[in-house]
């Protein structure tokens, strides 16, 4: 890592704190807010904060409204929402609200599976005072055996929730994963695959339900495979990662614009000691230019039998650069979230690491 940059382990949870933190923290405030997976009071994953003295304290714990809250939280006026995988009334996950000053829930929606939907496992937009997200699974059956290929789904702030689009599972794809992105009022994502055997797609659905496919990915080594991180518009285009595919098949780097011209931004290699590889947590930007994190890849000496993953910097143009590579135990290892940009600092979380292997929160001051 350059030595204008400096890696800092910033907390490692112990497990009655949460456990695998498998999101980005927001910033509210002067303190971080975030959760992880698992661990807490009742086993079902938590939400913290971190002040400015980097001390975490256990903000709230999961227990009927929810378990393995997995995406990033969103912060609207002074109330955080968020989604959890699974638990909640039927077990197929929840829809919560927070305040975010007294860490009292307010509300919780309980997926039924049909026909709302089942299992988000990314967080929710705010478009024009109405949530929007996905679930993996649920809603209308999709194909002759019944399986349900999952939502788009909006819900106000109150509580009531509506499906705004049910995949079919066809070349719509199925399986939708990551927090939908707003461009120019409509919404976009992508999905892990679908019942015919494609390996993931890139969709725009408008709030009203017209849903479009722009890309299907195929594996190739001009293409993707099972994209799994969020979308982000900049400068007219959708950027993402895929986990795997490309050049070397370590996963990639794309560009997609609106009116779905697909094109591969950089090709990860997962050389030893060096690159990373399996990018699954789509990207951030800041000061013109793309961070991330990959899984696995840069340092193989540190414990992890596939590399402890990396944070790499990524321009337009395809120049990569890794950042910091992951060294395992308390510097942590398998980075699974996006990263958040704060003033000149970087702050992240692992899902391993750290003296218990729990997870680490870490920053990286520009």
């Amino acid at each position: 890592m350059p030595d204008s940059l400096r890696f800092t382990t910033l907390w490692e949870f112990d497990e009655s704190d949460g456990c695998d933190p498998e999101s980005a923290p927001i910033a509210v405030g002067q303190k971080l807010y975030g959760t992880t997976s698992c661990g807490g009071r009742f086993g079902n994953g938590t939400i913290y904060t971190m002040d400015r003295r980097d001390k975490v304290r256990d903000f709230h714990d999961f227990e009927k409204d929810g378990d393995a809250p997995v995406s990033q939280l969103l912060l609207v006026g002074q109330t955080l929402y968020g989604t959890t995988y699974s638990g909640g009334k039927a077990g197929n996950g929840t829809v919560y609200s927070i305040d975010a000053k007294t860490g009292k829930e307010l509300w919780y929606y309980s997926f039924k599976g049909t026909p709302d939907g089942a299992h988000p496992n990314g967080g929710l937009l705010d478009l024009n005072g109405s949530l929007y997200g996905t679930t993996a699974s649920g809603g209308a059956p999709c194909s002759s055996s019944g399986n349900e290929c999952g939502t788009v789904f909006t819900i106000s702030t109150s509580g009531t929730e509506r499906v705004i689009y049910s995949f079919q599972g066809g070349d719509d794809g199925a399986g939708p994963i990551g927090t939908l992105t707003n461009a120019d009022g409509a919404l976009y994502g992508t999905t892990q695959g679908d019942e015919t055997g494609e390996t993931g797609t890139v969709f725009s659905v408008t709030p009203y339900g017209v849903e479009r496919a722009l890309h299907a990915f195929s594996g190739s080594a001009n293409d993707g495979l099972y994209p799994t991180g969020n979308l982000i518009f900049s400068r007219g285009k959708l950027y993402g990662t895929t986990e795997l595919g490309g050049a070397t098949d370590k996963g990639t780097a794309y560009s997609i614009t609106t009116s779905g011209h697909f094109k591969i931004v950089h090709n990860f290699g997962g050389i030893y000691g060096g690159d990373g590889w399996w990018p699954d947590a789509g990207l951030t930007i800041s000061d013109g230019k793309f961070f991330g994190t990959t899984d696995k890849g840069g340092n193989y000496n540190c414990g992890g039998e596939d590399g402890c993953g990396v944070v790499y910097v990524l321009k337009a143009n395809g120049d990569e650069k890794v950042i910091h590579s992951f060294a395992g135990g308390s510097g942590g290892n398998e980075p699974t979230a996006p990263l958040l940009a704060s003033g000149r600092a970087l702050y992240g979380t692992t899902a391993e690491g750290g003296s218990r292997n729990f997870g680490i929160i870490f920053s990286i001051t520009r």
